[in-house]
């Protein structure tokens, strides 16, 4: 087969050149050829998780992501999956442990899933009902209660509760003598 034999006539050539090349490709079947791209991300990462070699349990083990996650993910159900940013890392865990760009397969995920961020929620900061609020008559008896217990901690610390010690009483110093023994006695001893 010559180079001229290949290179197709017009437009219409070209399409047939393609198919019978994609038959020749996968191997003469007929049909429809794989595409090169899988479709989502989750195939993508299942057809790279079996040409690696590994199994769902061997992807878990690696990045400590639950198989049942994985096997959403390989599903491509988002639905049941956590929040998007959560579900974007294991995405890109997979990917890196597959061998796939995991920057691309995070962005490729966040593309295709109906998920979005979490939009944080607005607190109401109207002001309370007056019916809700202490009683002015409420807030000065818990103030000055507050205040009295400080008072009294603080006499107590400073020693102002306690009671004085009893003077202690003075002994005068009685003669204590001892009257001396004879020399006579130790003598004989």
């Amino acid at each position: 087969m010559s180079e001229e034999d290949s290179v197709p006539a017009d437009e219409n050539s070209v399409v047939a050149a393609t198919s019978s090349e994609t038959v020749r490709k996968t191997g003469g079947r007929g049909g429809a050829a794989k595409p090169a791209v899988p479709a989502t991300i989750g195939q993508e990462l299942q057809q790279a998780r079996e040409a690696a070699g590994y199994s769902v349990q061997d992807v878990a083990d690696r990045t400590k992501v639950r198989p049942g996650l994985l096997a959403l993910i390989e599903a491509d159900d988002h639905d049941r999956l956590p929040a998007l940013t959560y579900s974007a890392g294991f995405v890109k865990a997979y990917a890196r442990t597959v061998g796939l760009d995991p920057i691309a397969a995070g962005e490729r995920y966040r593309q295709e899933s109906q998920k979005g961020d979490p939009v944080p929620t607005m607190v109401d900061m109207q002001p309370l009902d007056s019916r809700r609020m202490p009683s002015k008559r409420l807030v000065a008896a818990v103030s000055g209660l507050l205040v009295l217990v400080l008072g009294l901690f603080w006499a107590w610390g400073a020693g102002w509760l306690t009671p004085a010690a009893p003077p202690v009483p003075v002994v005068a110093e009685a003669a204590t003598t001892v009257p001396a023994l004879p020399d006579e006695d130790f003598a004989d001893a």
